[in-house]
């Protein structure tokens, strides 16, 4: 049962969306049947520029709406949100992506646990692939010495999920529910990162602060993977997946990575990365974006 502390906190939920209404409007009227009773959403338009802003205000006016006149990223979009958020002294706030479909009790299993574990300080629930009993997230690693992240139970039937919550080394942007106190003293989201990677970073500086991350399976979302950009239920890499996947590694290894620690998480995005890019592109030019991203980390400032 949440504690009264934990029961008392207001949830700010922040949603991003670019073009995708339909997602949105799905999202959000599964958000309706939330259980968890302290709950205020933000969108946040980012610059679709087709009017989409107006009609999830009629739809949903207890929705809060931020428009971007052009597309500011995801990293910034949360951003935004999250500055909101605390300003409304929000005690939790949660990222969510447009093209999720929560669970009713989600929520409250993610409160429960943060309450009763206070050195965590992040969570994201299990996440399964849309209309679909496999798993898409049941926790998260990242090695610092190859670049590689890997989904833990990715593409296994839901009956394989684990059953109890367990730490993890990232929470993946898609949906992660984060402490108001972690952001104020770490910061939100990494602006320059615009769209991949940002999550891991995030994670990775929760937990450099001492804060814990855990995956919680009682929770479940589903997830239309890579609908925001056209290719719903696919893992497949599209151009501008790619290209700011490897920039963003580069990025990553310079701001947290020193000597041949850095060195190899370099060389390895730009072979086994390069690899992995390879075996799934979505267009012919995707291997060619992922290289030319790399070398914009290089340089990105």
């Amino acid at each position: 049962m949440t504690s009264e502390a934990g029961r008392a906190a207001n949830v700010a939920v922040i949603i991003p969306t670019w073009h995708g209404y339909d997602d949105t409007v799905e999202c959000l009227e599964s958000l309706q049947h939330v259980t968890y009773p302290n709950v205020q959403t933000v969108v946040i338009e980012n610059g679709s520029a087709n009017g989409d802003e107006h009609r999830l205000k009629q739809a949903f006016p207890e929705a809060h709406i931020i428009v971007n006149q052009t597309n500011q990223g995801f990293a910034h979009a949360c951003n935004q949100g999250i500055d909101w958020a605390l300003d409304q002294r929000a005690g939790y706030i949660l990222l969510l992506s447009n093209d999720t479909v929560v669970t009713p009790d989600f929520l409250t299993h993610l409160i429960d646990y943060l309450a009763a574990t206070p050195e965590v300080g992040v969570v994201a629930p299990l996440i399964t692939y849309y209309q679909s009993d496999r798993i898409w997230y049941a926790g998260g690693s990242l090695n610092l010495w190859t670049g590689r992240t890997r989904h833990a139970a990715i593409d296994q039937p839901l009956v394989n999920a684990p059953t109890a919550p367990a730490r993890t080394e990232f929470a993946t942007g898609c949906v992660l529910l984060a402490r108001a106190s972690v952001i104020r003293d770490i910061g939100g989201l990494d602006d320059l990162m615009f769209t991949y990677f940002e999550d891991v970073d995030f994670c990775y500086r929760a937990r450099r602060h001492g804060y814990e991350i855990a995956v919680v399976p009682e929770a479940i979302v589903a997830h239309k993977v890579s609908a925001v950009l056209g290719q719903r239920g696919t893992n497949k890499l599209r151009p501008g997946q790619a290209f700011y996947l490897g920039r963003n590694k580069v990025i990553f290894a310079r701001k947290h990575l020193h000597g041949l620690q850095r060195a190899a998480f370099i060389a390895s995005t730009a072979t086994l990365g390069l690899a992995e890019v390879l075996k799934r592109p979505a267009a012919w030019n995707s291997p060619i974006s992922y290289m030319q991203g790399m070398f914009r980390g290089v340089w990105a400032a």
